[in-house]
């Protein structure tokens, strides 16, 4: 018999990988730092009665300072990798509901500090691949691209410098791409 494991949620409120509007919208008031709070409902959690849910709120500057911004990016998620390390006990699952995918890395790199990077995969369902970097980006948006930092090198030292663990190219796999820039084809076409 399988013991049922504790699902530990954490509720990520953030909109900060979206300081440029996105082609769609005309503002950033998406609203996707709501998100956490319309999934995981009441009624939602009644039925995982071994769960527990932390809140964690990312800043949100109403005009992000283009040359912090960065920082602001790695510190933030940095802190939101160490609060879920803080949080998490022996045979919890983590589970995170964010805003943007920007909530992605902090998630991913605290995994990446109790886990062997080997045996951490991802799947991306998502009509983007968030595979560019800050120079390749359309938008200029982080949740564009904050996949790229977990599994090499991106041209950002302040995020460089908090994702020194990576995931293994291999252990990424895609569904859905729909709306892919030609340096995001182009990278996944020559990772296989």
């Amino acid at each position: 018999c399988v013991a049922m494991k504790e699902a530990h949620f954490f509720k990520a409120k953030s909109h900060l990988g979206i300081i440029h509007p996105t082609r769609v919208e005309h503002s950033l008031n998406v609203g996707v730092e709501d998100a956490p709070d319309y999934i995981l409902t009441v009624d939602f959690l009644k039925h995982l009665p071994l769960s527990q849910v932390d809140l964690y709120e990312f800043p949100y500057p109403s005009k992000p300072d283009p040359v912090g911004y960065q920082e602001m990016l790695a510190a933030s998620a940095k802190k939101f990798s160490e609060v879920i390390n803080s949080k998490m006990k022996r045979g919890q699952i983590q589970i995170v509901v964010g805003g943007d995918h920007s909530v992605a890395l902090g998630s991913i790199m605290a995994l990446l500090e109790r886990v062997n990077p080997n045996r951490i995969g991802v799947v991306q369902i998502d009509s983007h691949a968030d595979i560019n970097t800050f120079s390749s980006s359309p938008s200029g948006n982080f949740h564009g691209m904050y996949l790229r930092a977990l599994v090499e090198d991106i041209d950002s030292v302040a995020i460089a410098r908090v994702t020194t663990q990576k995931i293994t190219i291999r252990n990424l796999i895609y569904i859905g791409n729909l709306d892919l820039n030609p340096e995001e084809s182009s990278f996944i076409r020559d990772h296989s």
